[in-house]
């Protein structure tokens, strides 16, 4: 019965007065919608396109160190969006600073300021960050034997 009401676009009053009257002699119980179910329906994406000096802008704030979670977020774009205009841009991505960790440096730092000695007790002013840049770049040859 269901299934017969989702493909029906306009049922007649007829129709609805069936389906009411099968439900109450079956005793089918009624779905209600979920607790998160929108009457209005679904949302749709709203495209927002980017003016070049707002490229520009984005660009700029992300060297300056904003997150690209961020910039998404203030210029009401997705992340995808922001990553897609900086390679454009060619704005060297910034990569986890957690792989970044060097840690000899670190275990150092941590001895210099408790003493030698086991365990060593790291603080977050002992850890020691490689910053390094990633910028790609191709080229195309085109070799002719004659």
């Amino acid at each position: 019965m269901v299934d017969l009401v989702e493909h029906l676009s306009n049922p007649s009053s007829i129709l609805s007065s069936i389906f009411g009257e099968l439900e109450s002699v079956n005793k089918c119980p009624v779905r209600s919608p979920a607790p998160n179910y929108k009457a209005e329906g679904p949302t749709q994406q709203v495209q927002n396109r980017l003016t070049p000096e707002q490229i520009v802008e984005l660009a700029t704030a992300y060297q300056f160190g904003s997150t690209v979670l961020e910039l998404a977020e203030s210029f009401g774009i997705h992340r995808t969006t922001v990553l897609r205009h900086l390679k454009y841009q060619q704005v060297p991505r910034r990569r986890s600073r957690l792989n970044q960790v060097d840690i000899e440096k670190t275990v150092r730092n941590a001895l210099r300021r408790n003493g030698s000695g086991t365990p060593v007790h790291l603080a977050p002013e002992d850890f020691e960050v490689t910053r390094t840049e990633a910028l790609v770049r191709s080229a195309t040859v085109l070799m002719v034997d004659l």
